[in-house]
């Protein structure tokens, strides 16, 4: 769904009618979470699907609780909210996927769901659970090499624990689910080779917001004519880190000056040891 707006065909009823859990292990008070979950679960919902969202959250105030509830609802969705635990954290996450097995368990039995559709590698652990004890069919939605990113990115050890178990769900969720969702053509020859290996893999992109969009554009125009760049598009990749990174240093600074040098020196020694710059 490449925007918020969709046509009459779009939205036309499809048979016969799906009723599906969606298990995404991040909270619904992410941005993230809006934009590329709820934004297909609400096209689903408005063509006539049965649809339920189950997160893990950090504590969250009633009334924000009760409002994210109202407008899910006001979607067509019911949703379903787990305490997320963080540390130890490879505990922690077993403890999560024990608790969302259970409770998406007792969901489908309770509201007859046909699917559970598995948003990466730690909900994918969950339905695989359901799918052994319920019979449920599986959606795996791959949205990255998980275990590869983690390690490229220097937080897991190659063939480590947590690498290995990662690697096992990935194989595991792969084989055994009844569709597949990936984010790029690149991903699905990665995984199933060309020609593909099986003919019930989809890529889906990402999707955006051109409502959203569309309210930003005087917004936009305003600051082009302001640094005199006309209707030219203008972004420098090379920049952009830099900047960003300075903008960072600089928050922290701001945040607390009596530490200003404590947390630049601590960022020296993040940056060298993570290869954050180059040297030329």
């Amino acid at each position: 769904m490449a925007g918020a707006t969709l046509n009459a065909e779009v939205l036309r009823p499809m048979e016969p009618s799906l009723r599906a859990l969606y298990i995404c292990y991040l909270s619904l008070a992410d941005p993230l979470v809006h934009t590329q979950v709820v934004a297909y679960l609400d096209g689903l919902a408005r063509q006539g699907h049965v649809v339920h969202l189950l997160t893990f959250d950090p504590p969250l105030a009633a009334d924000r609780k009760n409002a994210l509830r109202e407008d899910l609802a006001s979607r067509g969705i019911a949703w379903h909210s787990l305490r997320y635990h963080k540390r130890p954290s490879l505990l922690a996450t077993i403890f999560d996927v024990l608790v969302g097995t259970a409770v998406a368990t007792r969901l489908v039995r309770r509201h007859r769901l046909s699917a559970v559709h598995a948003r990466n590698h730690v909900p994918a652990a969950a339905a695989l659970l359901v799918r052994a004890v319920s019979g449920t069919k599986l959606i795996f939605d791959i949205r990255g090499l998980m275990a590869e990113e983690y390690a490229d990115a220097g937080r897991w050890k190659r063939n480590g624990l947590a690498y290995r178990i990662t690697h096992a769900i990935q194989r595991a969720a792969i084989s055994r689910a009844d569709g597949l969702v990936m984010l790029t053509e690149a991903v699905k020859a990665h995984l199933l080779g060309r020609p593909p290996s099986r003919n019930s893999a989809y890529v889906i992109p990402c999707c955006a917001n051109l409502e959203r969009i569309e309210q930003w554009l005087p917004q936009r125009a305003e600051v082009r004519a302001e640094v005199g760049v006309g209707s030219r598009s203008v972004f420098d990749s090379h920049a952009a880190p830099m900047a960003f990174a300075a903008l960072l240093l600089q928050a922290l600074a701001d945040a607390a000056p009596e530490r200003t040098q404590e947390r630049l020196e601590a960022y020296e020694t993040l940056a060298e040891t993570h290869g954050f710059y180059l040297d030329r």
